[in-house]
């Protein structure tokens, strides 16, 4: 955490005017596509500073990069309803591919169409400068945004952005094509920090009629820091236009409840905000209801008026389980409890040692489609401390699910030298399993003797032969002799393995 303060306060520091300048940058005005600077979603443009967090779809205007840190499919769509009837939306869906995230969206900004057209043939008459109303025109752009976003190590996630620009003025209109380029760090010394990196807007300019007119191109680095339970989220912005002075942005996220969030933020430019410092401030606030969330983000433009932005999000595994209202839950709702189970022999297979799983509880219904169970599971022997089901189809009688654990090194994958192998993990579900949600225990001792990083343990889920799945575990608690650590991942045999210092 000090590491971060002293970060913030540096980078602070370097864009401190060493004298008094103008507030207006002497390049303002001479971009175009100004719509690009405009922030997208409820969520991000409540807390001002976004580019390290972007763990959402919004990702694509904020980061690219945070495609990767989504865990299921995810659509959004956002209107902002602005001053002088100027209005600004956005539709963006990303998908999970298994070496990645494919997303698509679209931005628009739309002006009455009753802006008034003038010839300007009299502009020089001294007596009547102002000429008469010709007729009404209106203008609009648009951007399509083709993103990927994949994870290329523990640490470190990249994207990119691929923009289609098109501007639109009376019967005038000009096309262009962008790139983006994002990058999200995790530190390795401090937990639930995250440092980030953008370009945005690389590419040609836009011509209209005779003289061209370049993109809005930016440089953006972010930091962003979450507290173990995530209840509160700190971020830190410093943004560059290539014709504005430097920005920076703070913003903070606090969850009330599992089901309400308020947010708040604030972006100061050097040399001062041109529509007053009110016109730095934002706040807003989120509503969740389980895969679907609904966020408001207030923000001041002064003299200009204000703005409303409203957003919604909803996540899913498919396409077919896209429902915006769920089926009435027809289990038993029940509460998690702890089952003490005995450690046993399978006979037809003699490596590993069993824990076998049972409940009868009822599965509560997730959506139309799919169910899990709210029953942890935990053996008094080996490894395997917690489990959780989600199932596509409900359970009609109990559950019964056998975990082996080994050592034996021709059940492993090969690892490179870096990292060390703790356990492999067979798994046999009776019934067909969607998704399994993991906590195992290891003991300290195998940690300190062996030189393994703490904050760095990967469960590898074998999909094919010779072909892994790698997903880092989440370090829950420190309890006694051992380390415990939760993760999400397929009803598939894993290997979890340590990353050395």
């Amino acid at each position: 955490m000090k590491f971060l303060i002293k970060s913030i306060c540096l980078l602070y520091l370097l864009q401190l005017p060493v004298y008094a300048a103008v507030a207006v940058h002497p390049k303002a005005g001479s971009t175009s596509a100004s719509f690009l600077r405009l922030g997208i979603g409820g969520r991000p443009v409540a807390m001002s500073a976004y580019t390290a967090i972007s763990d959402d779809v919004q990702a694509v205007h904020w980061n690219p990069a945070g495609l990767s840190q989504l865990k299921e499919n995810e659509l959004s769509i956002m209107h902002n309803e602005s001053f002088q009837g100027i209005k600004h939306n956005f539709l963006g869906y990303a998908h999970k591919l298994k070496g990645g995230y494919l997303g698509l969206s679209f931005i628009t900004l739309t002006v009455p169409t009753d802006l008034e057209r003038r010839s300007g043939l009299n502009e020089n008459d001294v007596f009547d400068p102002i000429t008469e109303v010709e007729g009404y025109f209106s203008a609009s752009d648009i951007a399509g945004i083709l993103s990927y976003s994949r994870k290329v190590s523990p640490s470190l996630y990249l994207g990119g952005n691929l923009k289609y620009i098109r501007q639109t003025i009376d019967i005038d209109n000009a096309d262009t094509f962008a790139l983006d380029l994002g990058a999200l760090y995790s530190v390795d010394k401090i937990k639930n920090l995250k440092l980030a990196l953008t370009l945005e807007n690389m590419g040609g300019g836009i011509k209209f009629i005779r003289k061209e007119f370049p993109l809005p191109f930016s440089i953006t680095f972010g930091a962003g820091y979450k507290t173990v339970n995530d209840k509160l989220i700190l971020a830190i912005d410093f943004k560059q236009f290539v014709d504005d002075y430097l920005t920076t942005s703070i913003g903070t996220e606090y969850s009330l409840t599992d089901m309400f969030v308020v947010r708040g933020g604030y972006k100061y430019r050097l040399n001062g905000n041109p529509l007053g410092d009110i016109s730095g401030l934002s706040t807003g606030l989120g509503v969740n209801f389980n895969n679907v969330s609904f966020d408001y983000a207030f923000k001041p433009y002064g003299v200009m008026g204000d703005t409303h932005r409203l957003s919604f999000r909803v996540r899913f595994q498919e396409i077919r389980q896209l429902y915006l209202f769920r089926s009435k839950p027809t289990g038993k709702k029940i509460s998690k409890e702890e089952i003490s189970l005995p450690v046993q022999k399978i006979p037809d297979i003699d490596k590993y040692t069993y824990t076998l799983a049972e409940t009868d509880a009822k599965f509560i219904p997730i959506d139309n489609r799919t169910f899990r169970a709210n029953v942890t599971a935990s053996a008094k022997q080996g490894s395997i401390r917690k489990v959780n089901f989600v199932m596509p189809v409900p359970a009609q009688s109990e559950i019964k699910v056998y975990f082996g654990e080994t050592d034996l090194p021709e059940l492993s994958p090969k690892v490179s030298k870096k990292k060390l192998i703790y356990r492999h993990f067979n798994i046999k579900p009776e019934l067909r399993i969607k998704k399994m949600f993991y906590e195992i225990r290891i003991p300290g001792k195998w940690i300190d003797e062996n030189n393994v990083n703490s904050e760095k343990i990967i469960f590898m889920f074998k999909e094919e032969r010779n072909k892994y799945l790698e997903i880092e575990g989440n370090k829950t608690i420190s309890a006694g002799d051992f380390y415990y650590y939760s993760v999400e991942g397929p009803a598939l045999p894993f290997t979890v393995v340590g990353m050395k210092k």
